[in-house]
């Protein structure tokens, strides 16, 4: 590609150049008006010599009605009197760590005459005013000639306020007529160079035809090798579903381990329940002993609670429809081995049937069953 001619060279490197300096001046400016805008939003600069000159006004005039011993004025001499002394502090504190553009000399010396007057001043409520009249003279002189210094200051801010203001604006005017120019000058330069971008954006794009033709190809072949993995792919998930059955198979089988249902005599079993019951295995509790009460023909199940740790409240109702259901499958449910902790529990069931039994062993409930004079009785629906 050609290089730029050279009156382009030299426009390009004199509007930079330009466009340099009224940067610069910019910067200058607005941080001149930083300055200004930090000296307006200060807490404790601006007004604090009006508000000091007003509260000496009213010290002043407190201390004149002093003569009368009247407790109200006192107090309230001696208010004005800390009013005046915290606004010398809070001063203070402005002047030591203010920057010297904030404050004038003058200023500072007038406050400095204040601070050291002040200290002349009592306290207590004054009975004889003429013997401190100098001093409150004094007093409110540099107070006003702190106020007036601070007036000039902030005309003057407000005046460097304004020049730099005006200063942007124009230099920010000749940036954008700058930018116009150059702008200007670029285009005309992209002109030149448009033909030779086109040629060569055409070569591109024979290249990437090119290239997408091959990734077609890649596509295909990919995609044939998708189709493969898929096949896979489904005869794995039914691979899948034949071990999710044998999985079931098994689950149910650990139920039953885990709820065994051992037959004793014909038509009578035991039913061990060890640890706590929460509401996942009461559900599977209801969903075994059901069918285990058909498959077995049982006409007893003695369900031993004796290791039983706790049973969680929301399951009560569930156990208390688990024995309804045995009785009228026709299987009368015992209790045996109640812990007293449990048959707390079991005590609040307000449905449990009142046909259900409790032995305190194992022996005593099966010789109870033993009996042929035992039979089961009709189950009563209960309503809730």
């Amino acid at each position: 590609m050609n290089r730029s001619p050279w009156p382009h060279r030299i426009m390009t490197g004199g509007m930079s150049s330009l466009l340099g300096i009224l940067l610069a001046l910019t910067v200058l400016n607005l941080q001149t008006l930083s300055q200004a805008t930090r000296f307006f939003e200060q807490d404790d600069g601006i007004w604090n010599p009006t508000q000091l000159e007003r509260d000496i006004l009213r010290l002043r005039a407190v201390a004149n009605d002093g003569g009368t011993n009247n407790p109200t004025l006192a107090t309230e001499y001696q208010l004005r009197h800390n009013l005046v002394s915290n606004r010398l502090a809070a001063m203070n504190s402005f002047y030591s760590s203010a920057a010297e553009s904030q404050y004038t000399s003058i200023e500072y010396q007038a406050f400095t005459v204040i601070q050291r007057e002040f200290q002349r001043v009592p306290a207590q409520e004054i009975n004889d005013l003429s013997s401190f009249s100098t001093i409150f003279i004094n007093l409110e002189f540099q107070s006003r000639t702190m106020v007036n210094e601070r007036r000039i200051l902030v005309q003057q801010t407000a005046n460097q306020q304004r020049t730099a203001f005006a200063r942007v604006r124009t230099i920010l005017f000749l940036i954008g007529g700058g930018m116009v120019i150059q702008a200007i000058f670029v285009i005309a330069s992209l002109r030149r160079r448009f033909d030779t971008t086109l040629e060569l954006a055409y070569q591109h794009l024979q290249a990437r035809s090119t290239e997408l033709e091959t990734a077609q190809q890649e596509l295909r072949t990919a995609h044939a090798a998708s189709e493969a993995r898929n096949t896979q792919l489904r005869d794995t998930l039914t691979a899948l579903a034949s071990s999710s059955a044998e999985r079931q198979a098994l689950t149910t089988q650990l139920s039953q381990m885990t709820f065994p249902v051992i037959p004793i005599i014909p038509q009578r079993a035991v039913l061990p329940l060890i640890g706590h019951l929460d509401s996942a295995r009461m559900d599977q509790l209801a969903s075994l002993l059901p069918r285990q009460i058909e498959q077995q023909q049982l006409r007893h199940v003695l369900i031993d609670l004796t290791g039983v740790t706790g049973i969680d409240p929301d399951t009560l109702t569930t156990l208390a429809d688990l024995l309804q259901v045995s009785l009228i499958l026709g299987c009368r449910p015992v209790f045996v081995g109640i812990p007293p902790h449990v048959a707390m529990d079991l005590q609040s069931i307000r449905s449990l049937p009142n046909a259900i039994q409790s032995f305190s062993t194992l022996q005593d409930a099966i010789d109870h069953i033993r009996s042929p004079a035992v039979t089961v009785p009709r189950p009563t629906l209960l309503v809730q």
